[in-house]
């Protein structure tokens, strides 16, 4: 899945915060997971680049999918006090 859709979800899940129940739990959760897989084959990217300007282009890559998964990752604990 690309970042874009992914980003998307994410901010979907992120706006419905008062009807939450498990499942939104859980489909946030396989989000912030696959985030997680996308910065990780960046990062692995980042140290085969050879370009300055490439590595400049992944490393704010990163930056935005870590900030992304910051604010998802706030929101989830958020949500999960809330429902325990």
């Amino acid at each position: 899945m690309t970042k874009e859709k992914l980003y998307k979800r994410l901010g979907k899940l992120i706006d419905r915060r008062e009807d939450t129940d498990r499942k939104q739990l859980k489909e946030l959760r396989q989000v912030l997971h696959q985030l997680k897989q996308n910065q990780k084959e960046l990062t692995a990217r980042l140290e085969e680049a050879d370009s300055p300007h490439q590595r400049r282009k992944l490393q704010q890559d990163i930056e935005v999918l870590k900030l992304q998964r910051k604010k998802g990752a706030t929101v989830y604990k958020e949500l999960k006090r809330a429902m325990d």
